[in-house]
């Protein structure tokens, strides 16, 4: 089991949840880890990122800043949907990658899984599937209403099928902002978590309250995927400051808003340090 496992698997013996957060540039990056303040955390890079410039120095720039401060965080490439982006993402040095087939029929998500599988194994790198595609877009946010949602049989044998470190799951949240006020089923994320010998990520935590996260935590829920708060947050803070013209007071406003937004968040879910064992 990758280091990454060994961390996902310890907040799920313990019942707790540790929370993701997409980030797309260093300052985001940053004020993410100085929310986390040494609780553990992972920073989430887009997959389509992966094999633009612009990802791989960011990708790499992410590995290189944890490893020298000593930080509880783990790089994960989020939402891949191609084989190229993970081969891309390994070669750089992920904790561990998102191969995300949701939207494709039963049979070929296991397949592209099994394929990110085979290549993330040869760099020590843990796989997250997703079974069940949210609606929403995880890029671009906005309003959306759960769509399908994950059978907790089709879930076990997919795992099993698989072999994959950690499963999203559909139990009424998506990407984006929620139109109506949401609500999780529960039930079936503690059939889930019955169910699969992984632990269970739950993307789309922005728009979820935060006793809600908590219940979805208490039934089974390991990772709480955030995205539109930090982005949400970050051009709030541009539009206010791009007419300044002080580039330095901008970015010092964007990293502020975002740490102020995932400080928020990570207090909201009581998130406990605990014994991560090693990174990979």
């Amino acid at each position: 089991m990758t280091g990454f496992g060994r961390m996902l698997e310890a907040a799920r013996r313990r019942g707790a949840a540790v929370a993701g957060f997409v980030v797309q540039d260093a300052e985001s990056a940053g004020a993410v880890l100085r929310a986390a303040a040494g609780r553990p955390v992972v920073l989430l890079v887009p997959g389509h990122l992966a094999t633009l410039p612009a990802g791989e120095i960011l990708l790499s720039g992410l590995r290189s800043v944890i490893e020298r401060s000593g930080a509880p965080a783990w790089v994960q490439l989020d939402h891949a949907h191609a084989v190229e982006e993970i081969a891309a993402a390994c070669e750089l040095g992920v904790s561990a990658v998102m191969a995300d087939g949701s939207h494709l029929d039963h049979a070929a998500n296991r397949e592209f899984v099994l394929a990110a599988r085979g290549v993330a194994a040869r760099h020590g790198v843990a796989v997250e599937a997703q079974l069940a595609p949210l609606a929403g877009d995880e890029d671009v946010a906005r309003q959306a209403e759960p769509g399908a949602v994950t059978d907790p049989g089709e879930a076990a044998a997919f795992v099993r099928a698989t072999g994959v470190d950690c499963l999203g799951v559909a139990v009424g949240n998506v990407h984006g902002h929620y139109r109506r006020t949401p609500r999780l089923d529960l039930a079936r994320v503690g059939r889930l978590a019955a169910g699969v010998p992984v632990p269970l990520a739950l993307h789309g935590g922005s728009g979820l309250p935060v006793e809600a996260v908590r219940a979805a935590v208490r039934a089974g829920i390991t990772k709480v995927n955030v995205a539109t708060a930090l982005r949400s947050a970050y051009l709030e803070a541009t539009a206010s400051g791009v007419g300044t013209g002080n580039l330095r007071a901008l970015h010092r406003a964007q990293a502020g808003a975002v740490e102020a937004a995932a400080t928020q968040l990570i207090d909201g879910l009581s998130l406990e340090q605990h014994n991560l064992l090693s990174r990979s």
